[in-house]
């Protein structure tokens, strides 16, 4: 076989070899993007992303919610802000999202079981054990068996639940580094009364200029005022 055939095979061999390998390693995690494309109807908007971190000393939870810390694989906005809040949404987002940290932002405090103090209701308030324990009572929902006495109470509100439940604040706990998120009611209207799924989690527009904006408007820098949209959205 001539020399030359042979160099080409050889070096054909490495070729595949590295191609290989390269194929076979795993992913490098992404590091601190220079820049992010905002892809968008009104125009693209080129975010300078490392600028804004080292030129304007702005932490990763100014956007990014669910740490003060750098970190790989954070969410995409457009995973919880303009996402349709529908059955399957409802259903799925807790598996689909699988970080506890971000999910502590929205579920940022859980409601624990009420303490029920058995014998100060009999000693102190003089009650009797049918007062509580007949048949048309112990059908009906807790807080149906309690408003006949505590009334008051229990039309105020979710400030008064701490009446009888404790609170744990879930962003307290994660940023002081316990990331156990403790669950409670993951029902927001229960807390927020009064408020709409779409007031509570701003669709992904209204959670980029009311981010953004707002922070150029407190510093006195960059575009936040009408007219100005051509400053960042490019045509």
């Amino acid at each position: 076989m001539p020399k030359r055939y042979l160099l080409i095979i050889v070096f054909s061999v490495f070729l595949l070899l590295t191609a290989a390998i390269g194929y076979m390693s795993p992913a490098q995690k992404e590091e601190m993007p220079v820049r992010v494309l905002l892809d968008n109807m009104a125009g693209k908007v080129i975010f300078e992303h490392e600028k804004h971190i080292r030129e304007y000393n702005l932490s990763c939870e100014t956007c990014h919610h669910e740490t003060k810390t750098p970190r790989q694989n954070v969410l995409q906005c457009g995973t919880c802000h303009g996402a349709a809040t529908t059955a399957e949404f409802k259903q799925n987002h807790a598996t689909d999202i699988q970080d506890p940290a971000a999910c502590a932002w929205c579920h940022h405090k859980a409601i624990t079981p009420a303490v029920w103090r058995h014998n100060d209701h009999v000693q102190k308030n003089n009650m009797q054990c049918w007062d509580c324990h007949n048949t048309e009572k112990e059908q009906q929902h807790p807080h149906a068996m309690c408003i006949d006495c505590h009334e008051s109470v229990l039309t105020k509100g979710i400030k008064d639940c701490s009446f009888c439940h404790g609170f744990v604040n879930n962003r307290k706990n994660f940023a002081a580094g316990k990331d156990t998120l403790i669950r409670g009611n993951a029902n927001c209207m229960e807390c927020h009364q009064g408020k709409t799924v779409k007031e509570l989690i701003p669709n992904r527009m209204a959670a980029f200029h009311g981010s953004c904006i707002k922070c150029h408007e407190q510093r006195a820098q960059g575009p936040y005022e009408k007219g100005q949209c051509q400053q960042c959205h490019l045509k």
